[in-house]
């Protein structure tokens, strides 16, 4: 409709506004996940760049999308492959990030039980780390060979405090230290510490993130839904927009309730206002 083409042109201004100033990138991962309005902006922006500086940097898992090959020509196409880590790479990568370098045989195992996942043998490589770095012959690596019952297992060793902060980090739409301060109180910086130590959050200034969003899903999924509703209750109170408001008070509500109907209806139409459906 008229608003959608509005918000679309309005994304190509402000590419070639940008452009004008300095190259610009445009990097968008998971493009097979994106919304129809983010889709139809991407595409409309990128048929109409011919001759802008600016560049697109696209993941996908699969195939390169047709519209993606109907929107650009093809010498402007390039396609890279991302295979798994050779185990080369996965020795680089071990070194850069944990400082560790394992014995070959060490190695080799880490990369064939990894299967070349660079975030998997980050894990393997640190669980490895905290019992010596070494295995004798026939040992088995001290984890799960599951990447689902190796996330459980580095979440199940978080203790009280931690697991507060990262069940609210988990529900959060934007984390922040401030935030996480507002809704857990006191046991908020023990708990931060923890994770942060753990290596499951990382601090960016005043944002707090996962370290990987598998252990951002393998949070909420290990919740149950008592405890994830009070969760979402206790961060009604403390999120700084209506929109926000809206959605916690809705996550943590069991039955029809009509003030909180009311809430979202609100919210809805100041999202629908701003261009936001």
């Amino acid at each position: 409709d008229a608003d959608d083409r509005a918000v679309c042109a309005a994304f190509l201004a402000a590419l070639r506004v940008l452009a004008g100033e300095r190259p610009v990138c445009l990097a968008v991962d998971d493009v097979q996940w994106l919304d129809a309005a983010s889709l139809a902006a991407l595409r409309y922006a990128l048929a109409r760049l011919d001759g802008q500086p600016v560049a697109a940097l696209m993941a996908v898992r699969g195939e390169v999308p047709d519209w993606l090959r109907r929107a650009l020509p093809e010498r402007q196409l390039r396609t890279v492959p991302v295979t798994s880590l050779s185990l080369g790479a996965t020795h680089e990568l071990l070194h850069d990030r944990l400082d560790a370098t394992f014995a070959r045989p060490v190695l080799i195992r880490i990369w064939e039980t990894s299967r070349g996942n660079p975030f998997f043998a980050l894990e393997l490589a640190a669980a490895l780390q905290r019992r010596g770095g070494t295995l004798a012959p026939g040992d088995e690596l001290p984890i799960p060979s599951s990447l689902d019952e190796l996330l459980h297992s580095r979440i199940d060793g978080l203790g009280p405090e931690a697991l507060d902060v990262v069940h609210a980090v988990a529900a959060l739409a934007d984390p922040t230290v401030t935030l996480l301060e507002s809704a857990i109180g006191t046991r908020c910086d023990p708990g931060l510490a923890e994770s942060l130590d753990a290596r499951i959050l990382e601090l960016d200034g005043e944002d707090v993130r996962f370290t990987h969003p598998l252990l951002g899903s393998a949070v909420v999924a290990r919740q149950t839904p008592g405890r994830r509703r009070s969760l979402h209750a206790r961060l009604a109170a403390v999120v700084p927009s209506d929109e926000e408001r809206a959605r916690h008070l809705a996550l943590a509500t069991a039955k029809p309730d009509r003030s909180v109907a009311a809430i979202l209806e609100e919210a809805a139409r100041t999202a629908q206002a701003r261009g936001a459906p």
